[in-house]
């Protein structure tokens, strides 16, 4: 074999080797359980501005733990997530702030602004929590409607809430306070549903009740 053959076969060997290394290394990288989307994030970030004005609060007002939720109510993981947040709301309630941030993916959820907006006109007449049980309960029943303003009058109605102000409200698509948590949530890099943050510590996704336990008696205990 001539020398030029030899340096040849080595080059193209070394050239092989290379791209397997490559693609080794990315392959490492997708499967690393560092990078995984569904991993949770629980390092506390900087840089979080949060206002609660114009946002529906429960449990107690005055507590120093808050458990922020961006979600959307067309959103299948959000209802999937929420009874983690009903175990929260039962077990943690007069110790932990709660507070709700529309983020409707309207791209991707037809009726997504809909729902936040008869959530609103629900709030308006004191019965948000509720009005937000029952959209959680019944989406499969309104999200694929074309128009689901009798649905959301019914569920009003069956709540207590004045039907005739509610159309009124539900009519006018007053979406300012839902304009401005989206705002809120994109200046702090939420890009899906549901987006939760305790305190500063951001978790994307749905967790088991004994994780919120963990969590949540962390953030009490102040770590």
């Amino acid at each position: 074999m001539s020398e030029e053959s030899s340096m040849q076969k080595w080059f193209l060997g070394g050239v092989a080797l290379f791209g397997i290394l490559i693609i080794g290394g990315l392959v490492w990288a997708v499967m690393s359980p560092g990078t995984n989307p569904s991993s949770q994030q629980v390092v506390a970030e900087k840089d979080l501005v949060f206002s609660d004005a114009n946002d529906p609060v429960t449990g107690n007002p005055n507590a120093t733990t808050t458990l922020r939720i961006f979600g959307d109510f067309q959103c299948p993981a959000c209802a999937s997530a929420e009874s983690g947040v009903s175990h929260v709301r039962k077990t943690f309630g007069d110790r932990v702030k709660i507070v709700w941030d529309d983020f409707p993916l309207v791209q991707v959820h037809q009726n997504a602004m809909s729902g936040a907006v008869a959530a609103r006109c629900a709030e308006d007449q004191g019965k948000f929590w509720e009005y937000h049980d029952i959209l959680y309960q019944s989406q499969s029943n309104w999200s694929a409607v074309a128009d689901p303003k009798s649905l959301f009058v019914t569920y009003a109605n069956s709540i207590g809430l004045n039907t005739d102000a509610f159309s009124a409200c539900y009519d006018k698509r007053a979406d300012a306070k839902i304009s401005a948590d989206v705002a809120e949530g994109s200046k702090d890099g939420v890009e899906g549903t549901p987006t939760f943050f305790i305190n500063n510590k951001r978790f994307v996704g749905g967790m088991k009740d004994t994780d919120w336990d963990t969590q949540i008696n962390a953030a009490l205990a102040g770590s």
